[in-house]
């Protein structure tokens, strides 16, 4: 199963979880390290995220990721907001910050893109 396997089932698995809290599960990734893996969650809400928030999350997270065991890997579990340089992937990323003042990087110039076709 390759990492993109793991995050959907993972998603799958804890999504519902976090949203019964009134939390979102704004992003996840899984890393593997060797034989160690880490798994990074990011979880939003309106109003911003507490540390409780995170550790709440975590417990029941780590409860059902130690029942369903999608991972079969030693790893670590890290909760935490996604903070300032959130990426902006989907449409809902977008439409969530309207009107909001964001920083945009992109990978290459679009007017050297523009101006190299010509």
């Amino acid at each position: 199963m390759n990492n993109s396997d793991t995050e959907n089932k993972i998603t799958v698995l804890i999504a519902p979880v976090i949203n019964s809290m009134g939390i979102a599960l704004d992003n996840l990734e899984f890393l593997k390290t060797g034989k160690k893996g880490v798994l990074r969650v990011y979880i939003d809400k309106e109003g911003g995220v507490t540390i409780g928030d995170c550790e709440k999350v975590s417990r029941e997270v780590e409860a059902v990721l130690d029942v369903e065991n999608p991972i079969q890997i030693p790893y670590v579990l890290e909760v935490s907001s996604p903070g300032l340089d959130r990426p902006l992937k989907i449409p809902g990323d977008f439409r969530k910050y309207c009107g909001k003042k964001v920083r945009v990087v992109t990978l290459e110039l679009w007017t050297n893109r523009l101006f190299s076709q010509g």
